[in-house]
């Protein structure tokens, strides 16, 4: 072989790896840093002379790299190689003429460097018309990668298209991602329910899918990727936030093609100008790296689609992949409260160290949370993103409910629970229970589950009417809004014929040792789980 790379091996090179992460494990399996830049025509070519200049055997080397990443095509990396025979004045004719050209283009660009693209360059036709699905489903057949995000993505309906794009994955020609919205988020929901405001209102169409049209989808492609060998280049993901529009990013070989739609007030998609912008044209650059930027959001906060549908069809196997939340108010550690529940449970949330305690056979269920009110119960979230969202938004509505006050402390039995003993009190301007209302929309339904259905309740009482199972069912726990009983747990499941002398004992206790009978409540307490089972404190809010 000649020890210069032909022109057909760079141009095999473009169409296979022109997308930042082939051309990043081009690099690495080369062992060269990438520090290239430019569109990847000229990123491929400046990679290439590395390769001349630093090995001593620069085609043996990217022979054997090409077959590792692409062993698909192996039969045609052979035909090229083998043909490898190149004439140096010619390569150096070619590169003359590439310089040549390329100072006509920049020529051309400053003559035009005043121009401005027109509304009927960008424009290209409604999201629902005909005419706009076969002009995208032509760039889509010719993509080596693309990226679909949008609530439906209508264009996924055509089974004949959406099999046709994964078994061209599956034999390594494309790279796929699509993000859905996620019918069971509160956000998706919200806007399904905008779309539905169609006539008379506003004299449109009203909308086709909705809630079980959206999973039906969700459930379909999940399907059509497992028909064609579930192939790892396809990711089928869902996101929770609101939609505001639809992006597709289409690659093919070096060019970029980005088509957008806005979802309006109370307007379908379908009804919406889809805009056209390209890496191609330099004016765009500004909205495509926006484009960028919001597709790298959308990724690191979706979850995936197989996992929804688990959720939905309540098939929790997710173990492994919750991340635990609840939110409490623990007072403060120096407090006398503080101290005197700490030393029945047995347990230091401020310190998270176990302490003794002369009640070991009724703290197993409540000793693990340390003392604290329940203000929003256990739950489980797929992604740790969601519980960073969550917290940021307690923190703004916090801000609406600083300094509850709670009064009339005391030892009370039997509940909320037969077999408690609890602290009890009194929320006279019934601000904590508006927090808690106001967090059961807010958050409870945004959860994959509680401890009431995938975990273990800490507390159990009656959880098995019907009234509970359809709380459960719509809102991941029972013993909420109305149910909603804000108490300091310490001992539970105590024996009714040992219930008055444990309930004397302590309750003689806490009168000597608990000066004030009234606290203010200035700060919340994000939890989450320890790998022992035991909680901790992730943030002071």
């Amino acid at each position: 072989m000649s020890s210069k790379i032909s022109n057909e091996i760079r141009n095999f090179m473009i169409d296979k790896f022109s997308d930042s992460t082939s051309f990043d494990s081009l690099c690495i399996e080369l062992e060269i840093g990438n520090v290239f830049t430019g569109d990847f025509d000229m990123r491929i070519t400046s990679l290439l002379q590395r390769i001349e200049k630093e090995y001593e055997n620069p085609v043996d080397r990217l022979y054997k790299s090409l077959l590792k990443l692409r062993p698909h095509f192996k039969s045609e990396i052979d035909n090229l190689f083998s043909h490898n025979i190149v004439n140096v004045e010619n390569e150096i004719q070619l590169m003359k003429e590439r310089i040549i050209n390329l100072e006509e283009k920049i020529n051309q660009h400053k003559k035009n460097k005043d121009s401005h693209i027109t509304g009927e360059d960008i424009f290209i036709g409604l999201s629902g018309e005909a005419s706009c699905h076969n002009s995208t489903e032509q760039l889509l057949r010719k993509a080596h990668r693309f990226i679909l995000i949008g609530t439906g993505i209508n264009i996924l309906s055509k089974y004949v298209l959406t099999n046709e794009l994964f078994r061209r994955a599956a034999h390594d020609n494309c790279d796929i991602e699509i993000y859905l919205g996620n019918p069971l988020s509160p956000y998706i929901e919200v806007r399904l329910i905008e779309e539905e405001l169609g006539q008379p209102l506003f004299e449109e169409i009203k909308p086709r899918v909705g809630k079980y049209g959206l999973i039906e989808r969700i459930e379909t492609l999940i399907d059509i990727w497992k028909e064609n060998g579930h192939p790892d280049n396809v990711s089928i993901k869902c996101f929770n936030n609101y939609p505001t529009f639809a992006l597709f990013i289409i690659t093919i070989h070096a060019v970029k093609t980005y088509l957008f739609y806005p979802y309006g007030f109370a307007r379908l998609g379908n009804y919406s100008p889809v805009l056209k912008f390209t890496n191609r044209n330099r004016e765009h650059k500004e909205i495509i790296n926006f484009f960028d930027k919001q597709y790298e959001r959308i990724k690191k906060t979706s979850i995936d689609a197989g996992d929804m549908i688990n959720i939905y069809n309540r098939e929790y196997n997710l173990v492994n992949k919750f991340h635990a939340f609840a939110l409490y108010y623990i007072p403060d550690a120096d407090s006398d409260l503080f101290h005197f529940g700490t030393k029945i449970l047995g347990y230091n949330v401020y310190t998270e160290n176990e302490t003794e305690s002369s009640y070991t056979e009724y703290n197993k269920k409540s000793r693990k949370f340390g003392l604290h009110v329940t203000i929003c119960d256990v739950l489980y979230f797929i992604g740790s993103f969601e519980i960073q969202e969550i917290e940021n938004e307690i923190a703004y509505i916090w801000q609406e409910y600083k300094d509850i006050e709670l009064s009339g402390l005391r030892i009370e039995k039997n509940n909320p629970d037969k077999g408690t003993l609890s602290i009890m009190f009194h929320d006279t301007s019934r601000k904590l229970e508006a927090l808690h209302n106001e967090l059961v929309q807010r958050v409870y339904r945004r959860s994959a589950g509680s401890d009431y259905n995938i975990g273990s309740p800490s507390r159990i009482g009656d959880i098995h009417t019907e009234q509970n199972k359809f709380m459960i069912e719509r809102y991941k726990a029972p013993f909420i809004m109305s149910s909603f009983i804000p108490h300091f747990t310490l001992l539970t499941e105590i024996p009714q014929e040992k219930i008055d002398d444990i309930y004397n004992t302590i309750n003689t206790k806490f009168l000597s040792d608990v000066r004030y009978y009234a606290i203010k409540i200035k700060e919340l307490s994000i939890m989450n789980k320890k790998p022992d089972g035991f909680w901790k404190i992730s943030r002071k809010i």
